[in-house]
C-alpha cells in the first residue's frame, strides 16, 4: 500500500510541475502575442500618421498661393515680330518664313535649320517635330538633334501630322483626290498610303497619329444632297487594321453640319475630336473597334481648346459676358476640374500639373483644382511659357526668355 501511495504522490508531483510549465507557456505564448500586436499597431500608427501627413501637406501645397516671384536668370533672345512658337520637350521652337530653331532651358540656340518658305506649319508628338510649307512642297522632319529628313512632293502639301516616334503623315491636295503618304524619320516614303475621294469621303480638315504611328484618326468635310457634313474616321496600320479594306476600322458621323477643326491622338488608346459646340473622346482600347466614350455638349460655341498627353482643356462662355468657362478633362473625357476667370487670355497650356494663361506681361497659374497659385506681371509680351517645377517656370515674352521662381 505504501509503495502505491509513493507512486500516486509521485504522479501528482508530475502533474502539478507540468501544470505549472503549462501555464509559464502560456503566460509566455500570450506575452509574445501582445508584444507583437503592440508592434503591428505601432507600425499602423506611423503608416496612418505618414500618410495623413502626406495628405495634409499636399493639401497644404495645393491652398499655398505665392505672392511674389524673383528672376533667376534672364538672356535676351534676337526675334521678329513674324516669329512663331511651339511647345516642344518641356522647351519651345521658333520658327517663321525664314528657319526654325530649337532653344533649351537656357536660352541657348540647340540648334537652326534655314529654309525659304511661304506659310510654314510645326506639329510636335513627343521628341519628333515635323513641318511642312503649307500650300508648297516641302516638308521637313526633326528631333532633339535638328534636322533627320527633309521631304520634297510633286504636289501641294496641306496638313502634316507625326508620331512620338518620327513617322509622319502628310496630305496633298489633289482636283479629285485626297491623298496621305508616310516617311520615316529619314524622310523616305514609306509603302503606305491612304486616297479618298473627295465626291464620297470629303476633304481632310485634320488629321493626327497614335504615339505609335500605327492608328490615324482623320477629320473628313463632306457634301450630303447639298449640305456640308463633317465625320470622323479611324485607320489602323498595324496588325489589326492589315484585313480591313482602307485599314478602315471605324467611323463616326455624329456631327451634322458642325465644323469639325481638330482632332488629337492623346495616347495610343485615347483620342478626341473638338467640333464647335461639342466635344468628343474615343478609346482605342479595342484597336479594330474604336469607341465614342463621352461626349459634352455645349449650347455655345467653344472658344478655344488646348491639350497634353494627359489633359484636355476646353474654354467656353461663363456665368456672366466677361467671364470665361475652364473644364479640364483626363483621356478618356472625365471632368478633372472645371471653373470660371476673368482673364483675357491670349495663351493657353498644360504644363506638368498647372495650367497657364497668359497675355501681354502677365499671366495667371492654376493647379488641376482650379486653385489659383500666382497671378502678375512676368514679362512684356508673353508668347510662350511653361513650368519647370513647383516653383519655377521659363517665360519667354519674344526678346527675352528668363526664369522665374515664385515665392
Amino acid at each position: 500500500m505504501k509503495e502505491k501511495e509513493k507512486q500516486r504522490a509521485k504522479q501528482k508531483e508530475q502533474l502539478r510541475q507540468g501544470m505549472t510549465v503549462t501555464k509559464e507557456t502560456d503566460e509566455y505564448d500570450l506575452e509574445l502575442r501582445r508584444h507583437r500586436m503592440r508592434r503591428i499597431f505601432t507600425v499602423l500608427l506611423v503608416i496612418v500618421l505618414a500618410v495623413g501627413g502626406y495628405h495634409a501637406w499636399q493639401r497644404f501645397r495645393r491652398k499655398e498661393v505665392y505672392e511674389n516671384h524673383v528672376v533667376t536668370w534672364e538672356k535676351e533672345i534676337v526675334t521678329t515680330v513674324k516669329d512663331k512658337y511651339i511647345g516642344y520637350r518641356d522647351y519651345v521652337l521658333r520658327y517663321n518664313r525664314d528657319g526654325i530653331s530649337y532653344i533649351n532651358s537656357k536660352g541657348e540656340i540647340v540648334w537652326t535649320k534655314s529654309y525659304e518658305l511661304n506659310d510654314p506649319t510645326v506639329v510636335v508628338n513627343g521628341n519628333y517635330a515635323a513641318l511642312i510649307d503649307r500650300g508648297g512642297y516641302k516638308a521637313y522632319i526633326f528631333d532633339a538633334s535638328g534636322c533627320t529628313g527633309e521631304i520634297t512632293t510633286i504636289q501641294p502639301l496641306h496638313k502634316i501630322t507625326v508620331s512620338a516616334g518620327g513617322i509622319t503623315a502628310i496630305a496633298v491636295e489633289d482636283e479629285l483626290t485626297d491623298k496621305v503618304f508616310f516617311y520615316d524619320l529619314s524622310g523616305r516614303q514609306m509603302g503606305i498610303e491612304v486616297m479618298t475621294l473627295l465626291t464620297e469621303d470629303g476633304y481632310t480638315l485634320d488629321m493626327s497619329l497614335s504615339p505609335d504611328g500605327q492608328q490615324m484618326i482623320t477629320a473628313y468635310v463632306y457634301l450630303d444632297q447639298g449640305a456640308m457634313k463633317n465625320q470622323v474616321v479611324f485607320r489602323n496600320f498595324g496588325e489589326e487594321g492589315q484585313d480591313v479594306i482602307k485599314r478602315l476600322v471605324g467611323g463616326f458621323r455624329e456631327y451634322e453640319g458642325q465644323l469639325l477643326g481638330r482632332v488629337k491622338f492623346l495616347s495610343d488608346t485615347y483620342a478626341c475630336a473638338f467640333a464647335q459646340d461639342r466635344v468628343c473622346f474615343y478609346s482605342l482600347k479595342n484597336r479594330r473597334s474604336p469607341k465614342l466614350v463621352e461626349q459634352i455638349d455645349y449650347t455655345g460655341e467653344i472658344s478655344s481648346v488646348f491639350y497634353s498627353s494627359d489633359y484636355v482643356g476646353v474654354v467656353s462662355d461663363g456665368s456672366s459676358s466677361v467671364m470665361k468657362k475652364l473644364t479640364v478633362f483626363s483621356q478618356s473625357g472625365a471632368k478633372v476640374t472645371e471653373f470660371e476667370t476673368d482673364f483675357a487670355y491670349r495663351g493657353a497650356n498644360f504644363s506638368g500639373n498647372n495650367i497657364l494663361l497668359y497675355n501681354g506681361a502677365r499671366c495667371v497659374i492654376y493647379n488641376m483644382h482650379g486653385e489659383l497659385k500666382y497671378e502678375a506681371n512676368v514679362g512684356t509680351d508673353i508668347v510662350w511659357m511653361a513650368c519647370l517645377s513647383e516653383r519655377t517656370a521659363l517665360i519667354l515674352d519674344g526678346q527675352t526668355l528668363r526664369m522665374i521662381t515664385l515665392e
